[in-house]
């Protein structure tokens, strides 16, 4: 392809007149490509043989923005960037001439904000597509005036929401929002687009009508705090900037831009987002000297829930997939649940009906161990008891060739000790799935004292055939993720134990940008799983210290009060048949007088924050994980850490690790040792030292 935009000519198959914007050198945006597009804008409109044009975006023409020059730019060089983006969308959105948008991949923040300036949308109806209008991932705002197209469109409300948590839409619900104008097959977008082009072109009017909107009438609720949200500001100030004149919207548009793109949120938020992502993808930390291996047949153990799961994305990958479970029945209730996965994709548009039958026609559930032979690899995926776990391991590996891997699927239990059952350690490793697993992104691979480098190695290509991300974890009860997430839980306990309201620990939990409150997320997770994850930590760390009034408070709820949590429809939230949910009134009677002071909830929100992010500190220093990157990125994908931050150890950069190890220092003298510092933290922190700039490289610890 040229480096130039074109267009067809006068073939017989190409309607003259119409001009395709389209070139290699569009692929990312940047100056560079930005200026190639007006100058092919500038020529276009000149040419009186043109009459319309065609920007193709999505796929090749993704139009991400160049991160390589992004993080290099300075304040200047990113707001004149940003004013001759503003400038290019108005020229397209007020060009006599109409641009029509073909979208044949997905794309988001840019790409999407240049096909809300074209006079319509033609999008293709294709699985996976998905449209995303914002860059709220890096914490930077719109800038080619999405804002206001958007508000016209939808609304403030629902604009407001779509900029700011970067929610991807499928092409039907572009459609049905009216951000597209035409939903077509794959194979027919260009030929729509064109045809659409050449109605535009030869009607009356062509240029869509302006569509009037009145801000002051728009329920748009004030946004958090800068702390907490730094987008949802800078999104509500672009809605608000509607009103103003498109000089004054493009000025201040650039200097929002700027400003986000150069603070520390943003650039932790690339930093992990783009930067620890792309590592993670590419494998960066896999071992050398191993040829990758290949996976045509996997063996999964337990055909529950995750077991299911796991089944569904490596039969996605294209595995042939032997699905074994100890009974018919639980074996029907695993195939029954990956036929509904099938439904669910279909209705979600993320995949065809076609693609559906082909998976579910690669899995073969089976009660006999003997079908596992042949299998490349193995994943147990058991009742989490030890016991069960061994017996599972070694009926399969009795079946398995001696090059294939085992590999168990545990939240908490150390892999070393299970490893004990397998008659070949070396190939023993741990592989933690997030539920639900076909949509949860995030691999724990975790490996044992006796793991192999070579199994390493292949377990991270078998994360990506099964297109996750992995991060490599050294062993612990727990492992990192469990172990992390579980302090913002028993933090909430400690919380409504000294008297705070639940509804302030709840408020405090939404505030600080965690997508679940903690108390509900427990009651998800399941109260008495956790009861028995604390008591055997505790029996595992040969504490004889009573039980934190957390802890205490806990044991009430799961072992005096038979409340486990949402299962039973009966936790520190009480639900009805229909999943609606309210707190539990008799939580007052269990705990201790309110304190007489209104909660801060704001403060309440950073001790959420900070004891999860202390927590990572050690998991560090344990050498449990050995980057920071991977701590964040674990962190994002794993539990969803409030994203705003870029992950634990990048939110304690952000503050700086005086302040932060300040903090800390204050809440250990007022709620104990759960908050002491470590020795590490505290030296980083006497030079102004970041987390993200220490070599934590350590040999490993496991337990």
């Amino acid at each position: 392809m040229n480096d130039r935009p074109h267009w067809p000519g006068s073939a017989s198959d190409d309607p003259a007149g119409i001009c395709i914007l389209a070139c290699e050198a569009l692929a990312q945006f940047s100056p560079k490509s930005l200026a190639l597009l007006s100058e092919a804008l500038g020529a276009a409109l000149a040419n009186e043989s043109v009459l319309a044009m065609v920007l193709p975006l999505g796929g090749k023409a993704s139009w991400e923005l160049d991160m390589d020059w992004f993080m290099a730019a300075e304040k200047r060089e990113l707001e004149a960037f940003a004013r001759d983006a503003f400038d290019l969308s108005e020229r397209i959105s007020n060009s006599e001439k109409p641009v029509i948008a073909a979208i044949g991949g997905s794309l988001s923040g840019p790409a999407a904000e240049l096909a809300l300036a074209c006079q319509r949308v033609v999008i293709a109806n294709t699985p996976a597509l998905r449209v995303s209008f914002s860059l709220a991932r890096f914490a930077l705002p719109p800038f080619l005036n999405a804002a206001r197209r958007m508000q016209q469109i939808i609304g403030a409300e629902l604009a407001f929401a779509l900029l700011t948590d970067g929610r991807e839409c499928t092409p039907s619900n572009c459609l049905a929002m009216q951000l597209a104008n035409e939903l077509v097959a794959a194979d027919q977008l260009m030929p729509r687009a064109i045809a659409s082009a050449r109605r535009e072109a030869s009607s009356a009017g062509a240029k869509a009508a302006t569509l009037a909107f009145d801000l002051a009438q728009a329920d748009l609720a004030q946004p958090l705090g800068e702390r907490e949200q730094p987008i949802a500001r800078a999104v509500y100030d672009a809605l608000l900037d509607a009103r103003e004149g498109a000089e004054i919207q493009n000025e201040r548009a650039a200097r929002r831009f700027a400003s986000a793109a150069l603070g520390s949120i943003s650039r932790a938020m690339v930093a992990t987002f783009h930067g620890a992502l792309s590592r993670a993808n590419q494998l960066a930390r896999r071992p050398l000297g191993f040829s990758e291996r290949r996976f045509q047949h996997v063996g999964v153990l337990g055909a529950g829930l995750m077991g299911a799961g796991i089944a569904c994305v490596a039969a996605r990958s294209g595995s042939d997939v032997v699905l074994l479970d100890r009974d018919q029945a639980a074996l029907d209730r695993g195939m029954a649940a990956l036929h509904r996965e099938a439904q669910s994709a279909l209705k979600g548009e993320r995949e065809s009906a076609d693609e559906g039958k082909a998976w579910l026609a690669r899995i073969h559930p089976t009660l006999d161990f003997d079908d596992l032979k042949g299998c490349d690899i193995v994943v147990e995926a058991v009742f989490e008891d030890a016991a069960i776990k061994a017996e599972a391991t070694r009926h399969a590996e009795a079946r398995l060739a001696s090059n294939a891997l085992f590999a168990t699927n545990t939240s908490t239990l150390p892999i070393s000790r299970l490893a004990k059952a397998s008659i070949r350690p070396a190939h023993f490793i741990g592989l933690h799935f997030f539920s639900p697993v076909p949509r949860m992104p995030l691999l724990e691979v975790i490996c044992g004292k006796q793991t192999s480098a070579e199994t390493l190695a292949h377990a991270l290509d078998f994360a990506r055939a099964l297109g996750k991300t992995p991060i490599i974890v050294n062993d612990h009860r727990g492992f990192y993720t469990s172990r992390v997430i579980m302090t913002y839980q028993l933090e909430a306990f400690e919380m409504l134990a000294a008297g705070i309201p639940p509804a302030a620990v709840e408020a405090a939990g939404t505030a600080s940008g965690m997508p679940l409150s903690p108390l509900f997320l427990s009651d998800s997770v399941a109260l008495d799983l956790i009861h028995q994850i604390v008591t055997e930590n505790r029996r595992e760390a040969g504490t004889s210290e009573a039980p934190t009034p957390g802890q205490a408070l806990l044991a009430t709820m799961v072992g005096e009060l038979g409340r486990p949590g949402r299962k039973a429809r009966r936790g520190f939230y009480d639900y009805d048949e229909d999943g609606k949910r309210a707190l539990w009134p008799g939580i007052a009677s269990l705990v201790s007088k309110p304190p007489e002071i209104e909660p801060d909830i704001a403060a309440l929100a950073l001790r959420l924050l900070d004891v999860q992010a202390l927590e990572a500190v050690r998991c560090l220093d344990e050498g449990v994980i050995t980057a920071p990157g991977d701590g964040d990125l674990g962190a994002v994908l794993g539990w969803n850490f409030a994203r705003w931050t870029g992950g634990p150890l990048a939110y304690i950069d952000t503050q700086g690790t005086p302040e932060f190890v300040k903090r800390c220092d204050g809440n250990a003298a007022l709620f104990g040792a759960r908050f002491a510092v470590p020795d590490a933290l505290r030296e980083l922190a006497s030079h102004q030292g970041r987390v993200h700039a220490h070599d934590w490289s350590r040999p490993a610890r496991p337990s």
